[in-house]
Formats: structure tokens, C-alpha cells, sequence
């Protein structure tokens, strides 16, 4: 990377500090922005761009840690709820997981509706 590449990452970083620090918005950041450098709104406005694609990456790397950290624990309570001999706590610690990996399977109500049955028997009659 050239030391012009490094110092435009540098500067995204910056601009996405800010937008953290600050929970700025578009209009917060952009007016920011252009005052700060002296530049034009649609420089304000890549630069806003660049800079929240920079927030998203680290809030999908908290989001992830966090549910890291979760399943360590059911884990862990999974495994203390086994050796106590506590299925009820072991059970519902499995469903959280399941829950959390997104492989939960709703419970689903099925109405069946019969209307009539026939039944013939071999000599012809009928029951409804």
C-alpha cells in the first residue's frame, strides 16, 4: 500500500470514530465533513458511505463476539445442568442455542378438519 492508501484508511477509521462517538447521522456527519476539510457535499457524502461500510464491519464483529460469548456460556450451563442431572435447565440452555444459531423450528399448529368418512365393508354397507 502506497502512503497515500494508509492515510485514506486512516482518515475512514477517523470518520467512523466520529460517527460512533458522536451517533451522527448523515446531516450530522456530512456538514461536519465539509467544514472540517473544506470539500464539497458529494465528497461529505463518499466519504459518509466508506466510513458507515467501516461501522457496519465493526458492529457485525461486536454482534458476533456477543453471540460468541452467549453460546460459550449456555455451554458451560448446558454442561452444569448435565453433571446436577437438571434437564429442565439442560433443555431449555439447548433450545436457547438453537434459538441463537437461527436453526429454532416454531412450534406449528395444524388443524385437521373431516368433513365425512366412508367405509365399505365387503358386503355393501356403509358407515358414515
Amino acid at each position: 500500500m502506497r502512503d497515500t492508501d494508509i492515510e485514506y484508511e486512516i482518515e475512514i477509521e477517523r470518520c467512523a470514530e466520529y460517527i460512533l462517538e458522536h451517533k451522527s447521522g448523515w446531516t450530522q456527519f456530512t456538514r461536519w465533513y465539509t467544514e472540517e476539510k473544506g470539500i464539497g457535499h458529494s465528497k461529505a457524502n463518499r466519504m459518509w458511505k466508506r466510513a458507515m461500510a467501516k461501522v457496519s464491519e465493526v458492529m457485525d464483529d461486536t454482534i458476533k463476539s456477543h453471540v460468541d460469548r452467549a453460546m460459550i456460556e449456555l455451554e458451560n450451563l448446558k454442561g452444569r445442568a448435565r453433571q446436577e442431572n437438571d434437564r429442565r435447565t439442560e433443555l431449555e440452555a439447548i433450545k436457547y442455542q438453537a434459538k441463537i444459531s437461527g436453526v429454532e423450528i416454531d412450534r406449528q399448529q395444524i388443524d385437521v378438519k373431516i368433513e365425512s368418512v366412508n367405509l365399505k365393508w365387503g358386503d355393501d354397507r356403509e358407515i358414515n
